[in-house]
């Protein structure tokens, strides 16, 4: 039997953060379409420099709506914020989407998504570059930055702009303040960790933008805990026999699309909260040929067979961790025969 647990049923993503650790999520989905969210009085948000965000029902991750940046005013750039509380330790994820519109001018990025503090010199986030032949100043595709006035400069995350736009990306960010550091990721990929600068305050506000770009963003979730994703875990023997011999119950461990099974720290993988994997044996493969490689670890039967108590049935529980600390979960059911 393979069971699937989900976490938190509010994100698109298959990664979502723990639900009483989410301090902010917007999908835009209880606001009219074509509602002007820079002019105010919608779900806290207050407009930036220029006017262009609004609800749209043109694309969207989560129907029916997202929020469209549309910004063809010369050289300006359309803002969003909302403010948020401050922690030393924030996580924020989003849907990202671009589209190519030939437009021309020194602000030219589809979508910004950002983290800010109060005094507004330090700023974290990720952009999407639109201009083919360069970009606004960091170069084109999608841009990791976590600095404004002064700081680090950006690092381009993934470089290239045509295959980027027209499908929705999903982009996190992972700000550190006690080990002053940034990390990102992109549609599940950690792509770089920067420094951050130790003397910005604490980020209070996650901001939208664009430049003379046009862009989207849907399920905008800000988060202090790490994620946890939802796995398919398939327990074998499907059928426990308490009265049979064996040394192992065996576990096969699928994460979601963008996701390595081999990032999988072994160690940290439980059953029940109360046995550990074994270190070994283990192995990587594709269990149920479905294109998707598994991990393959083992548990000890006696201590297994110990926590299933005397129902027919036992909802069999197992987590663990990425190398980058991301948690992952998975439940399988199994029948018992006493």
């Amino acid at each position: 039997m393979v069971g699937l647990i989900v976490v938190v049923a509010v994100a698109s993503s298959s990664a979502r953060g723990a639900e009483d650790s989410i301090i902010f999520f917007e999908d835009f989905d209880s606001y009219p379409a074509g509602a002007n969210l820079s002019g105010g009085g919608y779900g806290g948000w207050t407009g930036r420099w220029g006017g262009n965000i609004t609800v749209s029902s043109e694309e969207a991750v989560s129907s029916p709506h997202s929020a469209k940046m549309d910004n063809n005013l010369g050289c300006w750039e359309s803002g969003l914020y909302h403010l948020l509380p401050s922690h030393p330790v924030i996580w924020f994820s989003a849907d990202i989407m671009g589209r190519a519109t030939g437009r021309m001018g020194c602000h030219s990025y589809d979508v910004h998504i950002w983290l800010n503090n109060p005094d507004d010199t330090g700023k974290l986030g990720i952009t999407l570059e639109s201009r083919e032949e360069g970009g606004y100043i960091w170069g084109t595709g999608l841009v990791g930055f976590t600095w404004w006035s002064t700081g680090v400069m950006p690092t381009i995350l993934e470089p290239g702009y045509p295959e980027h736009v027209g499908r929705w990306i999903n982009v996190m960010a992972k700000l550190d303040n006690n080990l002053n550091q940034a990390d990102f990721w992109v549609d599940g990929i950690h792509r770089a960790t920067l420094p951050v600068n130790p003397a910005y305050p604490l980020y209070n506000s996650i901001v939208l933008g664009c430049g003379e770009g046009l862009g989207y963003v849907d399920n905008i979730m800000v988060f202090t805990e790490p994620l946890t994703l939802e796995s398919l875990v398939d327990i074998d023997p499907d059928t426990l026999n308490l009265k049979s011999t064996g040394k192992w119950i065996t576990c096969y461990i699928e994460l979601p699309e963008g996701y390595d099974v081999a990032d999988i720290d072994v160690s940290s993988v439980i059953l029940n909260d109360l046995v550990p994997a074994e270190s070994r044996p283990t192995g990587i493969l594709d269990h149920d040929g479905d294109g998707v490689l598994d991990l393959m670890v083992k548990f000890g039967r006696a201590a297994v067979q110990a926590i299933l108590g005397t129902a027919d049935q036992a909802e069999l529980t197992v987590t663990g961790k990425l190398a980058d600390g991301t948690l992952f979960e998975g439940t399988d059911t199994i029948r018992v025969v006493q």
